[in-house]
This record gives structure tokens, sequence and C-alpha cells, in this order.
């Protein structure tokens, strides 16, 4: 009778630790994706404020080349300035792009697919 009674509170304290376990192990999920969730979230606000900034920029340089501020007198003195506005555009390109490759909601999509996704691209 006493290795019964030991028996059934050792099977019992295997099942209160595989629910344990269980238990931690999803805890251990919604951690991990409550924090990928928070920077993901930072990282599209940056971008959008990155991108926000860009469209600034652009639009100063757009009005720069056609109000002529500098009175340039020959054309070859706005090719700097055309050259920035070139890498300004390719730099909102990549802002755009980045942003709609966030665009996700981890709520619905498998964690680790979404991470492993982001680190191959």
């Amino acid at each position: 009778m006493n290795i019964e009674e030991m028996k059934t509170a050792w099977e019992q304290y295997n099942q209160k630790l595989v629910l344990s376990q269980q238990l931690n192990q999803q805890m251990i999920k919604g951690i991990l994706k409550e924090r990928s969730r928070s920077r993901v979230s930072r990282i599209r606000k940056e971008n959008f404020v990155q991108l926000a900034w860009m469209v600034v920029i652009s639009a100063f340089l757009v009005a720069l080349l056609i109000g002529n501020p500098f009175d340039f007198t020959y054309t070859l003195q706005y090719i700097p300035y055309g050259i920035l506005l070139i890498g300004v555009l390719l730099a909102i390109g990549s802002i755009y792009k980045s942003l709609r490759h966030f665009d996700v909601n981890l709520n619905k999509e498998n964690l680790g697919v979404f991470l492993k996704r982001t680190i191959e691209e």
C-alpha cells in the first residue's frame, strides 16, 4: 500500500511538472511575441519618421532646383543638388520598402516564420 501511495503521489507530481513546463513555454512564447511586437512597432515608427523627413528634404531640394535661390548662372552648379535629390529619392524608396516589409500582424503570423523571413531579406 505504501508503494502504491508513492506511485500515485509521483504520478500527480509528474503531471503537475508537465503542466508547469507547458505553462512556462506558453509564457515564454508570449513574452517573445510581445517583445517582437514592440520592436516591430518601434521600427515602423522610426521608419515613418525617417520617411517624413526624407519627403521634407526632397521637397526642399525640388524647391531649390526650381526656384534658384542661390542665383546659379550655370547648369553645372545644379548637379550636386540633383545628385542629392536622387539619393534622397532612393532612400525614400528603401524606407517605403522597409515599411511594407514590417507591415505584419504578429497575432496572426507565426513569430518564427516572420523572424526567419526578416533575417533572409
